[in-house]
């Protein structure tokens, strides 16, 4: 289970940020996140900080993609924000908008999951609109019906 899965590895770093990437597919203009990708192992998970293993990252993305027939592919990143609020930090928007101006990664609408909190998680999803971060939805509660 996707939520499930972002939840344990949020608890596994607390009280450092973890993160990592959503992978899935567009359904009648809508993402559906079938499975999410960890930060790597050389991932940096600070405080108030995330910094992916990008190599790893490129790897998995490439490797669920040929796996799956060429049907699930990236939609987003995904990171926590311990002991804090489901609010966009500044570098939150601003690398929702260079996923969305990235031409390799072909999504003009990424999806950024932030997970916030601690022992009772909340979650909240962000996507671009625009050239402006506009929340599309935000949960109170964990599990989120819309996740497999």
């Amino acid at each position: 289970m996707v939520v499930a899965g972002i939840r344990e590895d949020a608890d596994h770093y607390y009280p450092a940020e973890s993160g990592g990437i959503l992978l899935g597919y567009i359904s009648d203009r809508e993402a559906v996140i079938t499975a999410f990708v960890d930060g790597g192992p050389r991932a940096i998970r600070l405080r108030d900080g995330f910094i992916p293993d990008q190599e790893y990252h490129v790897d998995s993305i490439a490797r669920v993609y040929r796996d799956s027939g060429y049907q699930t592919t990236y939609l987003g990143d995904w990171h926590s924000h311990p002991d804090g609020p489901l609010a966009l930090s500044w570098r939150d928007r601003r690398t929702l908008r260079r996923i969305a101006g990235y031409r390799e990664a072909r999504l003009p609408t990424p999806v950024l999951i932030i997970i916030g909190g601690s022992n009772d998680w909340s979650i909240a999803a962000w996507t671009v609109y625009s050239k402006s971060c506009s929340i599309i939805r935000q949960y109170p509660n964990l599990p989120i019906r819309t996740f497999p």
